[in-house]
């Protein structure tokens, strides 16, 4: 008897090893903007207090030919962002974080208008960017 539990124990212990990676127990934040006028350091994403935040995913859409540039401290995030025509970027790395920011750090962004004419007006930009916030101790 005393030899089946031990073998039952056994199993059980075995069994743990077989447990899934831990991941972290996160909610997803989303940010999002659109202008249609240039723009120089606007916040994008001003993290609760004692918090940082954990960018995982950046997309950005233009109408026409812009620079868009990500930064914190007016320090690149990303690098920036040149988009010839009208299009867009996605920058993604299936989850896992692009970029991890200080306590209280704001991200900003940029958007730029390249080779404009005299008759022509700012294109649509829209940024879209998600993460996490996490407490810093």
């Amino acid at each position: 008897m005393r030899k089946l539990i031990f073998v039952l124990i056994g199993f059980f212990l075995a069994s743990l090893s077989f447990a899934d990676i831990p991941t972290r127990d996160y909610t997803t934040v989303t940010k999002a903007e659109t202008t249609s006028a240039a723009l120089t350091d606007d916040t994008l994403w001003d993290p609760d207090t004692n918090y940082r935040f954990v960018l995982q995913s950046v997309f950005i859409s233009s109408t026409g030919a812009v620079d868009v540039e990500l930064e914190v401290s007016n320090a690149d995030v990303i690098a920036p962002v040149h988009l010839d025509s009208p299009g867009t970027f996605v920058y993604d790395l299936g989850g896992r974080p692009i970029y991890v920011g200080a306590k209280d750090a704001i991200l900003t962004w940029t958007a730029t208008i390249l080779g404009r004419g005299p008759n022509e007006t700012f294109p649509s930009v829209s940024i879209l960017v998600t993460g996490y916030e996490e407490l810093v101790g």
